[in-house]
């Protein structure tokens, strides 16, 4: 069973990598124009949404009662992982730009 904070620390993990990719993606975008830029401009806001919706299942977590962690851990990495499968799906298809 995985604890609170063992959850915490992976989800913080894997926002941070995605963050990195989408940091990383925006260098290259910077240099798009045309119908790329326009395709990347048009992805941009739902992978900020699907982020944010991370960190807001994150910080969920982080609030949530150690006592009651049993209850809402398969809850959490339900979310979680919908979500993240989301951001990579997201970031995949704007990749596929490059």
């Amino acid at each position: 069973m995985t604890t609170k904070d063992e959850y915490i620390e992976k989800a913080k993990q894997h926002l941070g990598e995605l963050k990195n990719d989408l940091g990383s993606l925006q260098e290259k975008a910077a240099d798009l124009t045309g119908d790329l830029k326009a395709k990347y401009e048009e992805h941009l806001p739902e992978i900020q949404a699907k982020l944010k919706e991370g960190e807001a299942k994150l910080e969920e977590a982080v609030a949530s009662a150690d006592h009651l962690w049993g209850e809402f851990k398969e809850e959490a990495e339900e979310k979680w992982g919908a979500v993240h499968e989301g951001i990579k799906e997201s970031l995949a298809k704007v990749k596929s730009l490059f």
